[in-house]
C-alpha cells in the first residue's frame, strides 16, 4: 500500500480485518498517530513491533490510550521505525 494514501484508505476503510498493521517512525510520530485515532475509534487493540524484531515491544494490547501514551514517548534512541499491529478481538 502507497505510504502516501494510507491515511486516506484507513479512513475509507469499509471492511474491519481482524489483524492489521502499520508502520511507525521516531522522528515522524504525525500521520502514525492519525492512524491510531482512526482504528481507535473502530475498537481495536494495539501492540508495537520495533525494528526488525519478530517480537511486541509491550507484554498486553494496549488500548487507544495506552498506544498513544507509547508512541508519544517513543524516541529514535529505541528505533528508528517499527510496526504498530492493531487487532479486534
Amino acid at each position: 500500500m502507497s505510504r502516501s494514501f494510507e491515511i486516506n484508505i484507513l479512513h475509507g476503510e469499509a471492511f474491519r480485518p481482524r489483524d492489521l498493521g502499520f508502520e511507525f517512525g521516531a522522528r515522524r510520530k504525525g500521520p502514525s498517530l492519525i492512524r491510531l485515532e482512526n482504528m481507535g475509534a473502530r475498537n481495536y487493540r494495539f501492540r508495537p513491533i520495533v525494528g526488525r524484531e519478530d517480537c511486541f515491544a509491550t507484554p498486553e494490547w494496549m488500548s487507544l490510550d495506552e498506544a498513544r501514551a507509547w508512541l508519544d514517548a517513543y524516541c529514535v534512541e529505541q528505533g528508528e521505525y517499527g510496526d504498530m499491529v492493531r487487532h479486534r478481538a
